[in-house]
Formats: C-alpha cells, structure tokens, sequence
C-alpha cells in the first residue's frame, strides 16, 4: 500500500490522524459551552447545534474506520483459514502417501519373509514324502537361511543313509 513505508500509517490510522483537526475544534466549543455555563451563561441553541454536528460528523468519521478496519481483519482471518485449510490439506495428504508408502514396504517386507519359508515348506512336504531330492534354493543370510541349509543338510543325510540301507532291506 501506499503508506506501508510509514510506521503505523496504515489508511485507518491516516484518516483517524486526519481527524485531529476536528476533534480540537469540537473539543474547543465543548469546553466553551461547559466555561460559559459555569459562569451563568445560557448556552446559545446555534452553540449547542453547531457542537452537535460535529459531533455526528465525528461519530460517522469513527464508524467508517471501524467498519475498515472490521473489513481489512476479516479479511485477515479469511487469510488465516485459508493458509490453515491448506496446511491440513497438505498434512492430509502427506498422511496418506505416508500410508501407503508403509503399505508397500509392508507388503515387500511380508513377500521378502514368506516367500523362502514357502521354499522350505515345498522342501519339508517332499522330505515327509520319502523325496529327498528337493534342496531350499532360497538361502538367505538370516535365520530362515540357516533353517534351509540345515534342512538341506538333513535331506542329503537322508538321502545317503536310504540309499545305504535300500541294498541291505533288498537283501
């Protein structure tokens, strides 16, 4: 605006300084009438007008400042609530990408666990089977690999102590 250079010259508070003038002067006659009636003088009627339309145009001055300045913070809180709407909007929506961002790493994570138990699953159904053929393929290097290697190792002990003992239950 124009008067943003100035401190606190915001048009209100330019067009309340602008209002120094009148205000003197109807303080003046005021304080004439009030002198004059405390020495015994009757207040001539045009005095008293005259001090009362001053008056009015003060009130009227003061109630045109009031409304801006009731219209300039409204203004001012429709701002806020917009900034505000846009920060729930965007904290909104950073919870649902959080969402599914944990969604995916969670789906991952299960797919990352369960797919080399399903290994050692198929490899423990053929064991029970007699089939010791089947190996765990999916070694990893935490406990479910250790577990696969330990049931490879046990499926190639089976399978060397059947092949050991077929000949002698043949026989």
């Amino acid at each position: 605006s124009r008067f943003a250079h100035l401190p606190n010259a915001s048009p209100g508070n330019m067009r309340i300084e602008a209002l120094r003038g009148p205000i003197q002067t109807l303080t003046s006659t005021l304080v004439r009438l009030v002198t004059n009636y405390k020495n015994g003088e009757v207040p001539r009627n045009d005095d008293v007008l005259t001090a009362y339309a001053q008056l009015r145009e003060l009130h009227g001055a003061f109630s045109e400042i009031t409304e801006e300045h009731n219209l300039q913070f409204a203004a001012s809180v429709a701002e806020a609530e917009r900034v505000i709407d846009r920060m729930i909007t965007t904290f909104m929506l950073s919870v649902v990408v959080a969402g599914i961002v944990a969604l995916l790493a969670s789906v991952a994570s299960a797919y990352a666990i369960t797919k080399p138990l399903e290994s050692l699953v198929l490899v423990a159904r053929s064991l029970a089977k007699n089939d010791y053929s089947q190996r765990a393929t999916e070694i990893s290097r935490d406990e479910v690999g250790e577990l696969g290697l330990v049931m490879n190792t046990m499926a190639d002990h089976m399978e060397h102590y059947t092949s050991e003992l077929e000949p002698t239950i043949a026989e």
